[in-house]
């Protein structure tokens, strides 16, 4: 519904909720004749069906989040773009389905998704389409849907550095590790500045215990963006489990000054020793 619309029906609701509570309380406290054959408790009825009706028109396209389908649509306007321009009815249902997303209704969102598939007429539409997808079986912890769906876009070439270092993150959850390498390198050659890839590529070699490739992709990532904490405070952990306290303090002070406390730094750390212990056993 068109704002101008949506607050002109606003003031019409109101304007009769008004109306309403303005006569039960005159009758009530001044004049119990008036309007003898207005029914007291037909007009909490109508009381509550007017409030029912404002609170359905606030929330009827924001999902109860107070956020309307605009909303979504400028919010991931870097990967929607003008998808679906053509037809607006498509369009409204994708943002739909964008809408459960966010609110953690996966099932309804992927249900959504899968319906619009089959009309994507162009490759951006697919693209935008497939991440969601990708997101929602994510998020619900289908990490074997979200895979095939992100291998599926590499196949039919709508891939991209955002595709590759989601896929690359979902091969390191599934502990493969050689996979997830190999998967995060394509993320930083099809875009050398996506610095969330690097970073996903600190984390992965850092887990197979080669440190100094870690040390670089992290390097490299902060160089991008030198405020991106996951960094910081992995650069942090490999100083500090390498015994070099010159570097470990200067990035442990980079981290605090982002926002982390020296605790949160001091548990991680004695968290990946412990780890250390374990596998030298």
């Amino acid at each position: 519904m068109k704002k101008g619309l949506k607050i002109a029906f606003c003031i019409v609701y109101g304007l009769a909720l008004a109306f309403v509570a303005a006569v039960l309380l005159y009758r009530e406290f001044v004049n119990k004749d008036l309007f003898p054959s207005f029914d007291t408790r037909h007009a909490v009825t109508l009381c509550v069906a007017l409030t029912i009706a404002l609170i359905k028109l606030f929330t009827r396209t924001s999902g109860g989040t107070g956020k309307s389908l605009a909303y979504y649509k400028k919010f991931y306007k870097d990967i929607i773009k003008d998808s679906f321009e053509d037809n607006k009815k498509l369009q409204r249902k994708f943002l739909q389905a964008v809408l459960f997303y966010n609110i953690d209704k996966f099932n309804k969102s992927i249900t959504y998704l899968n319906s619009i598939l089959p009309e994507c007429k162009r490759m951006q539409e697919k693209y935008c389409v497939n991440i969601f997808l990708a997101l929602n079986y994510s998020d619900c912890g289908d990490t074997e849907s979200a895979i095939k769906v992100y291998e599926n876009m590499i196949d039919e070439s709508i891939a991209d550095s955002t595709v590759y270092s989601n896929l690359m993150l979902l091969y390191k959850d599934n502990g493969d590790f050689v996979k997830a390498d190999e998967i995060g390198k394509k993320a930083i050659v099809y875009d050398p500045h996506n610095y969330t890839a690097y970073n996903n590529l600190a984390s992965s070699s850092f887990h197979n215990g080669d440190y100094d490739q870690a040390i670089e992709y992290a390097k490299k990532c902060i160089e991008i963006k030198n405020d991106f904490l996951p960094s910081i405070k992995l650069l942090y952990l490999i100083y500090s489990l390498n015994e070099d306290p010159e570097q470990a303090e200067l990035y442990a002070r980079k981290a605090v000054a982002n926002g982390v406390s020296k605790k949160e730094l001091k548990d991680a750390l004695e968290y990946y020793m412990g780890e250390q212990d374990k596998n030298n056993i």
